[in-house]
């Protein structure tokens, strides 16, 4: 049993306000009832088994739109795995929601993709966590005791898949179940007291980055090749470690220095890639690239004078509002265009969020940089990242022609079912198809990667029916 440790005072003694579930319900049926559920949720039962148990809830999909009910907010971090809910329509089952999560994989252990026909969203969906709504009849010091008669008493942690989630949790037979109190200030989560349950064992997730992101080359992978980079275009050897060190996305103990001895390093470079070989000498302007782009900008300087007026003499070139526009990366790919120095600049092109030159929506351009990609390089170490950013832009297709799939146009509307790119059945089934294949063969190549589960599930997703996880765009966001 859990020891003691109570959230305070306010959790259990604050009075409150919320439309009734049941007027005559009591702290004991309710508890009773989260009791009851239980069961079922340990064993994880399916969609089509909870629903033969249930006949009368009403059963959604996943979507994007927000609705009365207001449990998706509650999803937080596991909305890429989330399948179905099913809503209870009984004042007796205290507004209960139970959610289904797609199925569940490792990277060392990836089973085979079903087919179209093999999926099954009744019979894979399990069931992984339950959403209840107290009533204002029933007392929260009262709803507490009796959680405490039947699983002793509550610890007190933060659970990071509940949204605002400070609160009391019982531990019980690999079920926790939380308490929590919220004061209705965040979006889309409404005042009043909840209580979840959730399986103990829902898998963690390994790969937040994949959830986030368009871009095939983040953190390590981008490293690898500015490390690469450095190895071919080989000028002084300290000089070029402090170039690929300061070329890579900056961490909490990148050192910071002087902003002269930065922009200082970048000129010494350019005299020495003067007297190398083209091949050599693109890869110093692809380093120069991601330098420009990365390197820690000193403060020391009062006034404060930005990168951009000292890196437009070396020949960086920058648009109106200040963004760099990758010029050096353009170098590169014409010094060496199907060598494999333009194959790196390629994969950074295609990495590139957005473009000051060409204003479409990035999966635009990541589908034509994509294909072009695998058009011109053959098959190598960094192919399968190529075939993972496809999937995510033919996904990203996808899901702006769902109701609340583009979330900034969805801001600007008030309409609950705007969809900012409509696309025919035919299209969108067509990108559905698109998106599939590119993550089939991200899997055949990577299957022990840390990205290969998100991948899985997303493809399981697609070929479901659903709708893929949502993806927020713009530019430096994804």
């Amino acid at each position: 049993m859990s020891k003691l440790k109570f959230a305070g005072p306010a959790l259990l003694c604050v009075g409150f306000l919320l439309p009734s579930c049941a007027q005559e319900a009591t702290a004991s049926m309710f508890a009773k009832q989260v009791e009851r559920d239980i069961a079922p949720l340990s064993s994880q039962l399916s969609v089509g088994a909870w629903q033969k148990l249930h006949l009368h809830e009403k059963l959604e999909l996943a979507h994007y739109n927000f609705d009365e009910n207001f449990y998706e907010a509650d999803l937080a971090e596991v909305k890429s795995r989330w399948c179905a809910a099913s809503i209870s329509q009984s004042p007796s089952d205290f507004g209960r929601v139970a959610l289904f999560f797609v199925p569940s994989v490792k990277a060392d252990a990836l089973p085979f993709l079903p087919s179209l026909e093999q999926v099954s969203i009744k019979e894979d969906c399990r069931i992984q966590m339950l959403r209840y709504r107290a009533s204002p009849e029933i007392s929260v010091q009262d709803l507490a005791r009796e959680f405490s008669s039947v699983w002793g008493v509550p610890n007190v942690s933060r659970d990071p898949l509940i949204v605002d989630s400070d609160g009391a949790t019982w531990d019980h037979d690999g079920v926790s179940v939380r308490m929590t109190k919220r004061p209705g200030t965040l979006l889309h989560s409404p005042a009043g007291v909840f209580v979840y349950a959730r399986r103990d064992a829902l898998p963690a997730n390994t790969c937040g980055e994949c959830e986030i992101s368009l871009l095939p080359l983040l953190g390590g992978k981008r490293t690898l090749l500015a490390e690469r980079a450095g190895r071919i275009a080989v000028e002084d050897p300290t000089l070029t470690r402090q170039i690929v060190r300061r070329s890579c996305p900056m961490t909490s103990v990148t050192p910071q220095e002087d902003s002269s001895v930065t922009v200082d390093r970048l000129r010494n470079w350019f005299e020495a890639a003067k007297q190398l070989s083209p091949r050599r000498r693109a890869a110093a302007f692809l380093l120069a690239d991601l330098y420009v782009e990365n390197a820690p900008w000193g403060y020391a300087a009062k006034p404060y004078v930005g990168p951009a007026e000292f890196y437009t003499r070396l020949g960086a070139r920058y648009d109106k509002e200040g963004n760099y526009d990758h010029n050096f990366l353009e170098r590169a790919e014409k010094l060496d265009g199907g060598g494999e120095v333009g194959e790196l600049a390629a994969l950074l092109t295609l990495s590139e969020a957005c473009s000051s030159t060409d204003y479409r929506p990035w999966p635009d351009l990541a589908i034509e940089r994509g294909e072009s990609f695998l058009a011109h390089f053959s098959s190598d170490q960094w192919t399968p990242y190529v075939h993972y950013a496809l999937a995510r832009a033919h996904s990203a297709r996808v899901v702006w022609t769902y109701p609340g799939g583009d979330e900034e146009s969805q801001e600007e509307n008030s309409d609950d079912n705007y969809i900012a790119f409509p696309l025919s059945h035919a299209a969108k089934e067509q990108e559905r198809e698109a998106a599939i294949d590119h993550f089939k063969a991200f899997l055949d190549a990577k299957p022990n990667g840390p990205e290969a589960p998100f991948a899985w599930q997303e493809a399981w997703r697609l070929l479901a029916g659903l709708p893929p996880s949502q993806i927020s765009w713009g530019c430096g966001v994804e």
